[in-house]
């Protein structure tokens, strides 16, 4: 579909409002994190003082980086910078979007089709020791907590596991889990060789059924689901540990996406 200028020049104008397109429009989005963060601190009873603690330390490091960054005052026309603080560290971004037009909400119809990090300040990762000893149980407790999915934050070196500080010991109860492949998986065990198609999965606990689950497979340029499967909690357990031990896989938990 073309567009004349002046209706192209007005949506680029539209994306440049909801989007960080200059320097000085990420130093503010940063201070705007900042608040955010302390404000959280004050309310979510999720999470514990040490863990915001940790949170603010990472946000003291990140200026000094930005500082020391080369950046471009104004980017071109439909690109934009991007802050994602995660469990696993202050990442930035800066993405490039595909604009197709108008969605039926009269929202800009964009897609990302180039991400790039221009830094990152990461959270340390603890040894399964370590981070037993934190928290206070046994180190046989927290491999089991990776082995069953319990921690999706958990990377594994060689045979090692190492686990975010900014992870904290899982709940009672099964929360949804979403994972996200950084590009074509290969090398695949038989019982995976279907997740070659996908790069997007989601997990959810079946309501009438706790030991089963339903499990959504889709791709990243197109959310529609593409493949739904029902398995059992053993099932789900061996399937998850291999999305949370490949290292192109994320488990997608951002504490702050600031678009």
């Amino acid at each position: 579909m073309k567009f004349s200028n002046k209706r192209t020049l007005q949506y680029s104008d539209q994306f440049k409002k909801n989007h960080m397109t200059s320097k000085q429009d990420l130093l503010k989005k940063f201070d705007c994190i900042i608040k955010t963060v302390n404000q959280k601190s004050q309310d979510d009873t999720r999470h514990s003082a040490a863990y915001y603690h940790v949170v603010n330390e990472l946000l003291k490091k990140f200026p000094k980086k930005l500082v020391s960054t080369r950046l471009f005052t104004e980017l071109e026309d439909w690109w934009a910078y991007e802050l994602t603080l995660s469990y696993d560290g202050i990442y930035l971004f800066c993405n490039h979007y595909n604009f197709h037009g108008l969605a039926p909400d009269n929202k800009l119809d964009m897609v990302c089709d180039h991400e790039f990090i221009l830094l990152s300040v990461k959270s340390e990762l603890l040894t399964v020791e370590q981070y037993a000893e934190q928290y206070g149980v046994e180190s046989v407790t927290v491999r089991q907590w990776i082995r069953r999915g319990k921690i999706r934050t958990a990377t594994k070196y060689g045979k090692e596991w190492r686990i975010p500080i900014l992870t904290e010991p899982p709940t009672r109860g099964y929360s949804p889990a979403s994972y996200s492949g950084k590009q074509p998986l290969t090398e695949l065990p038989k019982s995976c060789e279907f997740l070659v198609a996908y790069d997007k999965v989601l997990i959810l606990q079946i309501p009438e059924a706790k030991r089963q689950y339903q499990l959504f497979f889709s791709t990243t340029d197109n959310i529609e689901i593409k493949k739904c499967i029902q398995v059992t909690e053993a099932e789900k357990e061996k399937l998850e540990l291999f999305l949370i031990a490949h290292p192109l896989v994320k488990y997608d938990m951002d504490f702050l996406r600031a678009d």
